[in-house]
């Protein structure tokens, strides 16, 4: 059982659907709170190689990129942590202090234990804005934006894992301003976070939508031009925004928007993910990136 399939196996547990929104959003909406929750776990997720700032940083974030994707804005943070001997506690409590002042957070509790390899679990709770936005709302003539270029995450981790001195790949940031700013703005029908890859998550909104998804190559080239296209659709936790917007909003959001962002395609009637390259279609659905996990 891989991963996708073990998380759909997991949805016979949830009773209400109202506040997991049956495991297809990239958080659990309670009341008014967002809440995401992530686990790292070392030569897993991370290589620890006294690079805690970073692993610390990059945790976070993972679960702050959740709550912007739903139009929310993290406030409190909750933080259990397996350490092991080489930890230095005195290391791990500036790295998160680091990354709680960067995203303005409140470290309202916890765990700890003992653990053979460093293993990270990190609750992040935010609250709703105007719109809460989910997968689920794309609709037909709507175009797809994306919030920066996507596919250097990986290419910063084959460095790292070539032997380069090199930590880029922790240094992706959450979209916190364009999150709140999409979330109290009319026009956004759905929306989630580049985690698992652009062509993982393009049909994650496609099959939660119900509808078809087709991305322009020439576009995505555009914005990652030094990449071929299979990292730009197959790099995971790049914590970039995917989004559809209505037609008739686009121009007002665009120009009022605390930052660029980019056209990319369009939404029509029918299923899946694609890429449009030249006249022919390509199916996009299952390029993205999973982690070790147990069979």
């Amino acid at each position: 059982m891989n991963e996708l399939d073990f998380i759909e196996a997991l949805k016979i547990l949830s009773k209400d659907k109202e506040i997991s929104l049956n495991f297809t959003d990239d958080a659990a909406i309670l009341g008014e709170y967002i809440i995401s929750k992530d686990i790292l776990i070392e030569d897993v997720h991370f290589i620890y190689k006294n690079n805690l700032n970073d692993i610390i940083f990059k945790a976070v974030t993972s679960n702050v990129s959740d709550i912007a994707a739903m139009g929310g804005t993290a406030k409190y943070i909750l933080a259990g942590f397996g350490l092991s001997q080489k930890i230095d506690k005195k290391e791990l409590i500036d790295s998160l202090k680091n990354v709680l002042d960067f995203y303005d957070l409140d470290l309202i509790g916890g765990d700890t234990s003992f653990s053979e390899k460093l293993f990270i679990s990190i609750t992040v709770i935010g609250t709703k804005n105007k719109y809460l936005l989910k997968r689920s709302g794309a609709k037909s003539g709507d175009l797809v934006c994306i919030s920066r270029p996507v596919g250097y995450a990986k290419k910063y981790l084959e460095e790292e894992l070539a032997g380069k001195n090199e930590n880029r790949h922790y240094k992706f940031t959450a979209e916190t301003k364009l999150g709140e700013y999409l979330g109290n703005h009319e026009g956004v029908t759905s929306c989630t976070d580049i985690s698992d890859g652009l062509g993982v998550d393009t049909d994650s909104i496609a099959k939660a939508s119900s509808k078809k998804i087709v991305l322009s190559k020439e576009k995505l080239l555009e914005l990652s031009p030094d990449l071929p296209i299979e990292d730009v659709l197959s790099s995971g936790e790049e914590y970039a925004l995917l989004f559809t917007v209505n037609p008739t909003y686009f121009e007002n959001l665009s120009k009022n928007a605390p930052k660029k962002f980019y056209h990319i395609g369009f939404v029509k009637e029918g299923n899946g993910a694609y890429l449009i390259d030249e006249k022919n279609l390509i199916n996009i659905s299952a390029f993205g990136f999973t982690h070790k996990f147990y069979r």
